[in-house]
């Protein structure tokens, strides 16, 4: 069944991450698309991953750039935490890349455009933790847009970060993750952990493997 929530109509369910389930949806006041990302039912019980996803609320809301998924509003609906963000219809970067067949300088050229992005949010304390193909759609502009800061942390809060990431508790995609996250030493966590992720995208990007 789709779920009734205030102010928009429901579509189409588009996925589900760690976290929550991925819904494109009409905002009825301004008749635009969003994608409408709410909460997985065992996630409501968890004080722990209420907190992490109003974190992710918060931590993209301070993100205003063309390569970033928008976010337009967040709220709790019948004890349920959603938000709306920017619906961004392409392909995940891996799958666009062998769609298109892109040369090795288009890929390069691609991918600077994602770091930039990254850069950005690095420069406003946010770290995303979890930078996969699947994260960067690319649009039928073929531009690529990172999605799903879920597992970010802000570096100017480091106290209350880690109060919602305990030591030990290690989060994120194992393939893409750099030693120390996989480790669950979450104090040494920083700006590198993106960059480690960019790295390992791109060597497979590249090299196909």
């Amino acid at each position: 069944a789709y779920p009734d929530i205030e102010g928009y109509r429901i579509i189409e369910r588009l996925g589900e991450g760690g976290m929550g389930i991925v819904w494109r949806a009409e905002q009825l006041s301004t008749r635009r698309e969003a994608a409408l990302k709410l909460m997985t039912p065992h996630g409501v019980m968890s004080s722990k991953a209420q907190a992490r996803f109003q974190r992710e609320v918060e931590l993209t809301a301070r993100l205003d750039h063309p390569n970033i998924a928008r976010i337009y509003e967040s709220g709790l609906h019948r004890g349920m935490y959603y938000y709306a963000m920017e619906l961004v219809d392409g392909e995940p970067l891996d799958r666009y890349i062998k769609s298109k067949r892109l040369t090795k300088v288009q890929i390069l050229t691609l991918m600077q455009t994602v770091c930039q992005a990254v850069f950005y949010a690095h420069l406003r304390a946010v770290i995303h933790r979890d930078l996969k193909p699947s994260n960067i759609l690319v649009s039928a502009d073929g531009q690529p847009h990172v999605l799903d800061f879920g597992l970010a942390k802000a570096l100017l809060e480091e106290d209350e970060a880690l109060n919602i990431s305990i030591e030990g508790q290690i989060a994120g995609t194992p393939s893409y993750m750099s030693p120390e996250q996989a480790a669950g030493r979450h104090s040494e966590i920083d700006t590198r952990t993106d960059v480690f992720s960019l790295g390992v995208i791109l060597y497979e990007l590249l090299l196909g493997q």
